[in-house]
């Protein structure tokens, strides 16, 4: 007798998935890739650009497209980062490969971080900050613990983070007193004040939310392992879903990041 599938579980084994990349996943990564080097062209460095694109009494149609398309970028390199793990696994790594990958690759973007890329972005060997590259570091450090516990908590807890985290902007971090560093790290964005060093170091990206996008992205990984057909029939539906819940939302402005916000 046939039984009803749960597509919240994944398979035990992945015997019967065929070994393959999903081009439009590639595609994907390209595009966003292209769009991000998009956003950066467009600084002081390379452009002499003087306004802000989003700076809406000064900017222009097609130059605020550019700022605006750009948020797309970094949602997707989280996202997508977490569903590279889960297809891995079905293309025959182990947990356990996983997990290495994971805590291997945190702690290096981590270092280029604070190296390599804040160099690039200042041209000052001083200068740190914690950005998107930082964020995709810790996230998957988190990752590297988070893949072993049941998937069906791994999908909670992604799709539970991204949906209420904005509940706790009304927490600042000098709430915290001493502990306002651990605020800013995971959920704010601002200056920790490194007092040893006397220093300043700046997070421009936190880990909440990004570590559950990584985590929802993982998820979807198990969609992506669907016969073709599902899959697009699942994604199509999960697209229209999201997308009018987003326009719901802001259209409303009464939940998420308020009109003028920055964060993130």
């Amino acid at each position: 007798m046939k039984t009803k599938e749960n597509i919240l579980e994944p398979p035990a084994t992945f015997e019967n998935i065929k070994k393959t990349r999903i081009d439009s996943v590639d595609l994907l990564r390209a595009l966003v890739m292209i769009i991000m080097a998009l956003d950066h062209a467009r600084y002081p460095y390379f452009s002499g650009l003087t306004i802000s694109p989003a700076d809406t009494e000064k900017t222009y149609l097609a130059l605020f497209l550019t700022r605006w398309i750009t948020h797309y970028c970094a949602p997707l390199f989280f996202f997508l980062a977490g569903t590279g793990a889960y297809l891995s696994l079905a293309n025959g790594k182990t947990i356990k490969e996983t997990t290495r990958f994971f805590w291997t690759r945190g702690w290096w973007l981590i270092f280029l971080e604070l190296t390599v890329i804040a160099f690039a972005w200042s041209f000052n060997p001083s200068w740190r900050f914690g950005g998107v590259i930082w964020a995709l570091g810790w996230s998957m450090l988190l990752m590297a613990l988070i893949v072993r516990l049941p998937f069906k908590f791994i999908t909670a807890f992604g799709i539970g983070m991204i949906l209420l985290h904005n509940l706790l902007d009304g927490i600042k971090p000098a709430d915290l007193g001493n502990f306002a560093w651990f605020w800013t790290f995971f959920h704010s964005i601002g200056n920790i004040k490194i007092e040893f060093l006397n220093y300043d170091f700046f997070i421009l990206y936190s880990l909440v939310p990004w570590v559950g996008v990584m985590a929802a992205g993982y998820s979807l990984g198990y969609v992506l392992t669907w016969s073709p057909e599902k899959r697009r029939r699942w994604l199509l539906i999960m697209g229209i879903v999201m997308t009018l819940s987003f326009i719901f939302l802001r259209l409303n402005s009464f939940y998420g990041n308020p009109r003028g916000c920055t964060k993130g």
